[in-house]
């Protein structure tokens, strides 16, 4: 086995170095873009270091919106993975599945099927919706006006 840096590490290097060692060179111009570039290798290093947990959380949530009762499973983060091949595939397989149980409860909510449910679901809709904000943007909250 070859030691090398994790995934999120290596993102947290591209990251520094773009903040520390490129920006000071870059022209005015091109300065938007790149503060674009450190936050997109920002936010990919705190999805990578979360691992598989959110996608399972998701569908958590969702299978019980939905009546189906699962429970999400003991996910890896991506610092104790073992297999980060197979830890790939079935996190693409888990994230795809989240996908068509978000599709399946908006036609749910559509066709006025949660109507009777509908503060459990916005309930849960904030809750995922802040699981992807402190990812996407940490710090939201001092900026939300009804947390």
């Amino acid at each position: 086995m070859q030691d090398r840096p994790e995934d999120w590490e290596l993102l947290a290097a591209l990251r520094m170095f773009l903040a520390d060692e490129v920006a000071p060179a870059v022209p005015q111009e091109l300065r938007f873009s790149l503060r674009v570039a450190i936050n997109v290798c920002a936010m990919l290093e705190r999805e990578a270091r979360l691992g598989e947990r959110p996608a399972h959380e998701e569908v958590a949530a969702l299978a019980q919106l939905l009546g189906e009762g699962r429970t999400a499973p003991a996910a890896r983060s991506s610092v104790d993975s073992a297999s980060p091949t197979a830890t790939s595939a079935s996190l693409n397989d888990v994230r795809e599945e989240a996908r068509e149980m978000q599709r399946r409860l908006a036609s749910a909510i559509r066709a006025g099927e949660m109507d009777e449910r509908l503060e459990e679901v916005v309930q849960t809709l904030r809750e995922r919706l802040a699981a992807r904000l402190r990812v996407a943007h940490p710090g939201w909250e001092c900026f939300a006006d009804d947390a």
